[in-house]
């Protein structure tokens, strides 16, 4: 039994016009996607990709919207987890615990780390660093501030601390920033 949606089951899908509402545009995307002089991997996602893509213009197009999902249906702490989310942000330069956040939220710190992790796919501590990360960053490029006072403007406490998880997560020391730009 063959496969619908192998490529041998579809002889020419661009020229299949009748009964579809495809608009000319689509059309012309479908027709460059078939094209046999490109071969290999990387080309055979890519063209899985953009046909996803145009598949959700096409239900677009003829009126069926996709519905975002609504993440509260998913999870329970969703606007708990949402709030850690935004006060993270705004209190960035604070101390930010574990323990500390889940006191705060009145959550456990076990539900609070793994509840953030299925919501956000992403690990809060992972989360906290990179803020913090980015927003030294910026200042490093945007400032003329002393490495000490941009380490206790993101929330750590030493620049030798500061400075070591910098350079592990760029690649380059904090002061070679500045000398680059």
């Amino acid at each position: 039994m063959q496969s619908l949606v192998s490529e041998e089951s579809i002889s020419a899908p661009h020229e299949q016009t009748t009964g579809l509402l495809i608009e000319q545009k689509s059309r012309q995307h479908l027709h460059d996607l078939y094209q046999r002089e490109f071969e290999g991997d990387i080309w055979r996602l890519k063209r899985q990709v953009r046909l996803l893509d145009l598949l959700f213009q096409t239900l677009d197009d003829a009126g069926i919207r996709y519905r975002a999902e609504d993440m509260a249906v998913y999870h329970r702490d969703y606007q708990t987890l949402n709030e850690v989310k935004v006060y993270i942000a705004d209190n960035i330069d604070k101390k930010l615990s574990l323990q500390h956040l889940s006191r705060r939220f009145d959550i456990q710190p076990t539900q609070l780390r793994r509840g953030y992790y299925r919501m956000f796919h992403q690990h809060l501590c992972d989360y906290i660093r990179d803020l913090r990360l980015d927003k030294a960053r910026k200042l490093l490029e945007q400032t003329g501030l002393p490495v000490q006072e941009i380490a206790w403007e993101v929330g750590y406490e030493s620049a030798a601390g500061f400075s070591r998880v910098f350079a592990s997560y760029y690649q380059r020391p904090p002061v070679r920033i500045r000398k680059d730009d």
